[in-house]
């Protein structure tokens, strides 16, 4: 927003200008206000939302004696049991105008550049409540001012044009020397004009990326919209994508882990594993920042492999490691393992057996011998390796541990079961998805849950697995092994860090926003929680495609969410299957190649034929 530097004077309106509040409209106010009353035990007024209106509208009607009345004016008119009960009620109200007034940014530092330039800032508002509140507000967001005009003190109001009247005769000036600028079309835009005084209607930007239901009803919902759309408006893509799709799920989830955890009397300590639990770990922290917990290098190349030490076949190696892919190359193999440091033993078997290897082959028998000859190799590794993740887990496992990680199919906690079975692990996911050989008892899942009943349809998992657990990802490489009861990393894959660092940065502001009005355990719903990076991730508009399908996701491999447009696939027929079957964000794959608002249903229809 530009603004004529030839005045002298500069008037802004307060709210919705100057100061956002986190509430859909200023009548949710007494919402919450009604709420924290009960909690406090002043239930005797039913409907203090209505009543608290009703007084308002009351005293307005009763008022001669100006066009603007006060706070204590309305709550004079609302029925108490007693005069204490109404003073913590008019309190109440105060603090929860504290709570939810945020500063609107770019007119903070727009009021510094204009003190700056030596020009006088005025503040004028129609409101009901005390100057020294206002005051206090506008201190609390940090905006600077030289005057402040407040209907409910000088008795005139914006919208009847006497308050800035007033404004010029208290002053001392002419209506040319001041501009007026505020979100109001009536009173802050064409009643100024009217009277002379310059003014600029100022409309708010809304964020591109929020499509939320909002349950009128439920004030945790209205509350949770309406930080959305203060929180991200005018913030970068990214930002807005991390702000409203990840941060809710971020809430959500911590705050069932919290209760999960407070469920089994004395909290379990707590380990958040690399590297989907580093931003997991951060939200929780923001949340609770009382909370004892770590954050655990680990993963299932550095838990695996000292459970080849057991290895006997290729069979037992594709138990253990669990993440041996439908086909392979003999390097990547050998990484996952653990002797990818064998150069001689590696070139020997690609020299006789070629670069690439599928599951089923190496489960038919063909290739024994090269087990045979790898056996002592990934025997020695492994016993060395034993001891040093033991040296490492000694360290940071507890009698009574959970581990906090996305999940899936349990490999973890299974693992570390094996290597510590004199600890008990339950485990608190994401999701936990059903298959044979893997899932361990104790443990749930927050969205994803065979056990205890699903949310969402886990078959579409692998339809965008890719995209959330790269979401989940942090800034360090995977833990490779131990050394002296110290994590060794494997060198990160950094080239996506731009991308998700600013996910990061909004989903992690959003938890430091929403956190004030979650001290009293207001809980958000899973419905809150995730439907709306579901609906990213299984109906994804053509604007979030272009920007997450650059994302390159690395599981062995580094491949592009969407690889190439539908024109390459229409020059290029023969490669359709095959990047499909690479994708790791399949739904978007398939949207993009047949632009249809029901690549879901497709990516399932085409798993049943896998």
């Amino acid at each position: 927003m530009k603004i004529n530097t030839n005045f002298k004077y500069i008037s802004f309106d307060i709210f919705d200008t100057l100061i956002i509040r986190d509430v859909l409209t200023p009548k949710d106010v007494f919402k919450i206000v009604a709420i924290n009353l009960k909690k406090k035990g002043i239930s005797q007024i039913d409907n203090f939302y209505g009543k608290r209106i009703d007084a308002e509208k009351r005293a307005i009607s009763q008022n001669r004696k100006s066009e603007e009345v006060s706070l204590k004016e309305i709550y004079a008119d609302i029925p108490f049991d007693s005069e204490e009960e109404r003073i913590i009620a008019y309190q109440e109200e105060i603090n929860t105008e504290l709570l939810v007034c945020k500063p609107n940014m770019p007119f903070v530092d727009m009021i510094s550049k204009l003190k700056n330039e030596g020009k006088i800032i005025v503040i004028t508002s129609d409101m009901y409540l005390p100057r020294d509140i206002i005051s206090q507000i506008l201190g609390h967001c940090h905006i600077k001012y030289d005057y402040l005009f407040v209907s409910s003190e000088i008795g005139v109001r914006k919208s009847s044009g006497k308050l800035f009247k007033y404004i010029l005769s208290s002053l001392k000036i002419n209506r040319k020397e001041i501009i007026h600028i505020g979100d109001n079309l009536q009173s802050d835009y064409i009643v100024p004009k009217l009277i002379g005084i310059s003014s600029i209607r100022y409309k708010r930007e809304r964020p591109l990326f929020i499509d939320s239901v909002v349950d009128s009803q439920n004030i945790v919902s209205k509350i949770i919209h309406a930080v959305k759309i203060n929180g991200s408006a005018g913030k970068n893509a990214y930002y807005q994508i991390g702000h409203n799709y990840l941060g809710p799920l971020l809430v959500g989830f911590c705050q069932w882990i919290k209760r999960e955890n407070s469920i089994q009397g004395k909290c379990l300590n707590l380990l958040f594993l690399a590297r989907d639990g580093y931003i997991m770990q951060k939200a929780y922290n923001i949340l609770y920042p009382a909370s004892i917990n770590e954050y655990a290098y680990m993963s299932r190349r550095s838990l695996t492999v000292p459970l080849l030490v057991n290895a006997e076949s290729w069979k037992d190696v594709v138990d253990i490691v669990g993440y041996i892919k439908r086909e392979e190359t003999w390097k990547d193999i050998f990484h996952k393992i653990g002797i990818d440091g064998h150069d001689a033993l590696l070139s020997n078997v690609e020299n006789r057996y070629g670069r690439v290897i599928t599951k089923k082959e190496l489960l038919s028998g063909e290739y024994d011998d090269v087990f045979v000859e790898i056996r002592d190799a990934l025997h020695r590794n492994a016993e060395c390796e034993m001891r040093e993740a033991k040296r490492y887990l000694d360290k940071i496992l507890k009698k009574k541990t959970a581990i906090v990680d996305i999940g899936w199919y349990g490999t973890m906690q299974r693992t570390l079961k094996s290597l510590r079975e004199d600890i008990d692990i339950k485990g608190y996911y994401l999701g936990i998805i059903k298959k044979e050989g893997y899932n361990t008892l104790d443990a749930k899942g927050y969205i994803y849950d065979y056990i205890y009943g699903s949310t969402y349809d886990e078959k579409l998992i692998y339809g965008f697995n890719g995209l959330i657990e790269s979401f989940f990802t942090a800034n360090h490489g995977s833990c490779k092994k131990y050394n002296k009861g110290e994590p060794i990393l494997e060198e990160w894959e950094l080239g996506n860090w731009a991308i998700i660092e600013k996910i990061h940065d909004g989903a992690l502001d959003f938890c430091r926003r929403i956190s004030p009005y979650l001290a009293n355990e207001e809980v958000l719903s899973r419905k809150e929680a995730y439907s709306q990076i579901h609906r990213l991730m299984t109906k994804p508009k053509s604007k979030e495609m272009s920007l997450l399908g650059k994302i390159i996701f690395y599981d062995t491999y580094f491949e592009q969410l969407i690889k190439h447009s539908k024109w390459h696939y229409m020059a290029h027929p023969f490669e359709v299957f095959h990047d499909l079957m690479n994708s790791n964000w399949k739904i978007a794959f398939i949207k993009n190649l047949l632009s249809v608002d029901f690549a879901d249903k497709i990516y399932l229809m085409i798993m049943k034929f896998k």
